[in-house]
């Protein structure tokens, strides 16, 4: 009887999941690279923001608008710093790459990363932004009428709001999805 099953362990090429350790890396990889490219823009569109408000402090003379661009710019800053703490780690070489149960952790990660993506990500931007709104509304009344002035921080704040409200959703949707990605490493496991 002990022959028969060390022959049937032996024999077999699948993990306890039913996947092999072939499709674990690829499914490894894939999740990885999409982590890595997401990043890369982050990071990329980071720089931008951080060139045109470091441009507008130079340029503009009122220095509450230029203090909110410095709150803005601290704002991209902790984004991505926070970024890069969550990144997306190598599987250890050590255990031998990839396993199941590293790919559900990571993601687990990144499933837990986009559904608080507003304490996080959208957080650090808030008081820049809502800083920069008041300046901008400020120094219009300053020299024009107060209903102009109101207008004046309702046409950039409108879609500044829908902005935050679309990225607060699509990460939602991204991590129902990551969540169905679980449930079926899950029943996998189940089923091995």
């Amino acid at each position: 009887m002990s022959d028969s099953i060390l022959a049937l362990w032996s024999t077999d090429q699948k993990d306890a999941t039913g996947l092999t350790p072939d499709e674990i890396e690829r499914r490894a990889r894939l999740l990885r690279r999409r982590v890595m490219r997401r990043d890369a823009i982050e990071y990329g569109a980071g720089v931008i923001v951080l060139a045109g408000f470091g441009w507008a402090i130079a340029a503009l003379p009122v220095w509450s608008i230029r203090i909110s661009c410095i709150a803005i710019m601290i704002g991209t800053i902790a984004v991505m710093i926070n970024l890069w703490r969550r990144r997306i780690p190598e599987p250890s070489a050590a255990f031998g790459g990839a396993s199941i149960a590293f790919c559900r952790d990571q993601l687990v990660r990144q499933r837990d990363m986009l559904a608080s993506v507003w304490r996080w990500y959208l957080g650090p931007f808030m008081p820049g932004v809502l800083m920069f709104l008041v300046a901008v509304g400020w120094e219009t009344a300053r020299h024009k009428p107060l209903a102009a002035a109101i207008i004046g921080v309702a046409i950039p704040a409108i879609p500044v709001l829908g902005m935050f409200v679309l990225v607060h959703f699509l990460n939602r949707i991204g991590a129902r999805r990551l969540q169905a990605e679980i449930i079926a490493i899950d029943r996998e496991a189940d089923v091995g």
